[in-house]
């Protein structure tokens, strides 16, 4: 997976040669405004590409979770796990798992339109990696998560490439970034 004298449409003065590595948690960091969400939204298949080459899995085997997922405040927290794949549902004791892992169970029948913003960041973070995909983009994973959620979160991360499933994100978390146990691509549009 890699990108080739790619220009993006509102960042004309920044070409990115990007190669992931397979087998390892890709972590895009950079400034605000360096192009980091817009790479994410690239590899979406979204236009935001003036030039350059992708090469890259089909968008239909990609799950994605944007900085600021928008929701209906009415759908109840189980409900919107239930809804990680098209078709058929993810089974129970994967549900369940979930719930537990993100400290989800008690809420599991609130509104999101009830939960604080961490709560809800763990609830969408909990469908996207219910998702059947082979590849994980996320933007900003670790908004809202007190402390101790993000280093569970990371941990969890950093094993999924040996499960078979790439993982790209975007992040301006220190503890991580000052981590060797990712590979880490600097985008800067300055």
């Amino acid at each position: 997976m890699k990108t080739s004298e790619l220009v993006l449409i509102h960042l004309p003065s920044l070409t990115l040669n990007v190669e992931f590595k397979k087998g390892q948690l890709n972590l895009l960091v950079g400034n605000n405004g360096a192009g980091k969400t817009s790479l994410l939204l690239a590899l979406l298949g979204e236009p935001v590409v003036k030039s350059g080459t992708i090469d890259f899995p089909s968008v239909d085997k990609l799950a994605f979770l944007p900085q600021e997922p928008i929701f209906p405040d009415h759908l109840r927290v189980r409900d919107l796990l239930k809804l990680a794949a098209l078709g058929k549902p993810p089974a129970e004791d994967k549900i369940e798992e979930e719930l537990s892992f993100f400290r989800l169970k008690a809420l599991e029948n609130r509104s999101l339109g009830d939960l604080s913003s961490g709560e809800r960041q763990k609830a969408f973070l909990a469908r996207t990696l219910l998702q059947p995909c082979q590849v994980i983009l996320l933007d900003e994973p670790t908004n809202h998560l007190d402390a101790d959620v993000t280093d569970l979160l990371w941990d969890r991360l950093s094993r999924l490439p040996s499960q078979g499933k790439e993982v790209i994100a975007s992040t301006h978390d220190r503890v991580v970034l000052k981590s060797d146990r990712f590979h880490k691509i600097l985008i800067s549009a300055s």
